[in-house]
């Protein structure tokens, strides 16, 4: 209980991102394998962002408790605050991309039930990993402990 006591704003919400990534990275895999899309192959680079910046989120964390405290610590927790919110806009980028050209034409031509339940995943997908970037980005502003008061 003493460790949830001592953790900060930033922890929480690194928590929060990584939920969403992994949320998102759930969604990409379930739309890649319906009707509508499964006919577009799985990307490397947005599964392998996804999961190195979700690695790189439990990395900060534990690189920031303060028993591991020190400079080169500190250092390494900054940069993977820099590559995780690149991996996740990337791998959004790339899943976005992926799959314009077939929700266009689902909105245009192919509404049925089946194309609108597959263009849902695309959406709840997208948002988890937009979402995911956003909180990735907003904990890089905040500290994962508290300090300790003398």
């Amino acid at each position: 209980m003493s460790f949830m006591k001592r953790q900060a704003f930033g922890f929480y919400v690194t928590i929060l991102a990584a939920v969403a990534a992994i949320v998102g990275l759930v969604f990409y895999f379930i739309n890649s394998h319906t009707a509508t899309f499964g006919n577009i192959a799985l990307n490397r680079l947005t599964i392998a962002g996804s999961v190195v910046a979700i690695v790189l989120m439990v990395v900060r964390v534990a690189l920031e408790q303060p028993k591991l405290t020190n400079p080169v610590s500190s250092t390494v927790a900054d940069i993977c605050c820099v590559i995780t919110s690149v991996l996740l806009m990337c791998s959004t980028a790339v899943f976005i991309c992926d799959r314009v050209n077939t929700v266009a034409s689902v909105i245009s031509f192919a509404q049925n039930a089946q194309s609108t339940a597959d263009l849902q995943s695309v959406i709840v997908g997208v948002a988890a990993m937009a979402t995911a970037t956003v909180l990735s980005i907003i904990a890089s502003y905040f500290g994962m402990c508290r300090k300790r008061k003398a």
